[in-house]
């Protein structure tokens, strides 16, 4: 979901949003709570970090509790526990309008539920009855207290570091982009001999080369995703020619050597059908589409593995 969109939930909420990381998040009756967009549009994760009593046990013993919640609200779909992190999944709604709505009573209906069971808002990660915040690290948020925030924030700096020390194999590199792309090349290949086009091939595509090239590579740069662009588009024109050849062994039962050979000299001659263009576009757009999705998340993921922050 579009920043705009949550923005103005948010708004709508009373809530604070939170662009970098995309959460909405607020505090309502001494809980923090967090509330995150999913895949599927208009349906919401709201988060908080809390156990039963200063001295009660794990939320976790207590499930039949949040099966009664869960029961008896008509917004929460579904609970699920991570220690003292609980995530409740909200209901869905057709519109923007109904979405505020479902989460507005999801809200109210936990908050109650925490209050009239003697519920107490502790460290997601010590369990500890103690003032926290709300921080991000990497691609993930926390509710945690400022110590552990520091512990955390030392091991994203080591990792960086660590990270930033290798020294790229620029050879390897390549080796390990072009066994990605073959194996990305090859569901590419196999979703068009189905006869279709995909985003999500292009995906696995973009994928395999990335992370081909940073595996063996030890590391990925700017110079690595240059080369993995350039093996991925040669790539979208050879599983079209490759295409295109077992489509016409099947018309002419010839080896396919022989086939590929025509296909190819057809080609470069512009002796090719009336649809080989319109193909290889449709080719070229889904699956470097999907190929660019995989090269953005692994771009991300690099400036993404530096951030340890305060968010609230």
């Amino acid at each position: 979901m579009k920043p705009e969109y949550l923005y103005s939930i948010a708004t709508d909420l009373g809530l604070q949003f939170d662009s970098e990381a995309r959460i909405m998040y607020g505090e309502r009756e001494g809980f923090l709570l967090v509330i995150e967009g999913t895949e599927t549009k208009n349906v919401f994760n709201i988060s908080f970090s809390a156990k039963q009593g200063s001295e009660g046990d794990l939320i976790e013993e207590g499930k039949f509790l949040w099966d009664d919640l869960k029961t008896q609200s008509k917004a929460i779909n579904a609970i699920s526990f991570n220690d003292y992190l609980t995530t409740i999944v909200v209901k869905g709604g057709m519109t923007k309008g109904k979405a505020v709505e479902t989460l507005w009573t999801a809200i109210q209906d936990i908050v109650d539920f925490l209050l009239n069971h003697q519920f107490v808002q502790v460290n997601a990660a010590t369990g500890e009855e103690e003032p926290i915040g709300l921080y991000q690290i990497g691609e993930a948020v926390y509710l945690i207290d400022d110590e552990t925030f520091r512990a955390y924030q030392a091991e994203v700096q080591d990792t960086v570091e660590a990270y930033e020390a290798r020294e790229e194999n620029f050879l390897l590199g390549i080796v390990g982009a072009v066994i990605g792309v073959l194996i990305g090349g090859a569901v590419a290949l196999l979703v068009a001999r189905l006869g279709y086009v995909s985003v999500l091939a292009g995906a696995a595509l973009g994928f395999c080369t990335i992370k081909g090239y940073e595996f063996l590579g030890k590391k990925l740069t700017k110079k690595g995703v240059v080369v993995s662009a350039i093996l991925m588009v040669l790539t979208v024109f050879l599983v079209n020619q490759l295409d295109f050849t077992l489509a016409f062994m099947s018309e002419v039962d010839l080896p396919f050597d022989m086939s590929w050979t025509i296909v190819n000299e057809a080609t470069f001659q512009g002796k090719v059908p009336d649809n080989y263009f319109l193909e290889l576009g449709k080719l070229a757009v889904f699956t470097l589409g999907g190929a660019w999705i995989s090269v953005k998340l692994a771009l991300d993921g690099q400036k993404n593995r530096a951030i340890a922050r305060k968010i609230a």
